[in-house]
């Protein structure tokens, strides 16, 4: 049900605003990450809604680690630098959606711990 409701507000928020369905690049989130003080912190808050985001997930679904398990005494500073990191050292891939490269240098970076 939950999952139904959220594919609801999802197609009901595109349909008023297209512009929010579209994702940025790791391209356009690394100009943030370099730029001035404003964009670096637009970058950090960028971070730091992906993963809250994907905590409310875990969340939801009951689940103790979906993609990756952020440690307890992590800072946003270190998540934010793992980010940087991966966008740096990856260039072929910062076409790609920011959110897909943020989950793929955090799971390489904190992996579930495995049962």
């Amino acid at each position: 049900m939950k999952k139904l409701i959220f594919f609801i507000f999802f197609c009901l928020i595109t349909a008023v605003k297209p512009s929010l369905a579209q994702s940025i690049t790791g391209n356009e989130l690394l100009e943030f990450c370099d730029g001035n003080q404003q964009e670096k912190e637009t970058c950090l808050f960028y971070i730091i809604g992906v993963i809250e985001t994907k905590q409310a997930m875990e969340f939801w679904q009951k689940s103790p680690c979906y993609l990756y398990y952020r440690p307890e005494k992590s800072t946003n500073g270190q998540l934010m630098d793992i980010v940087i990191k991966g966008l740096k050292e990856n260039p072929k891939n910062r076409h790609l959606s920011a959110v897909l490269l943020l989950f793929n240098y955090m799971s390489a970076a904190y992996p579930c711990p495995t049962k």
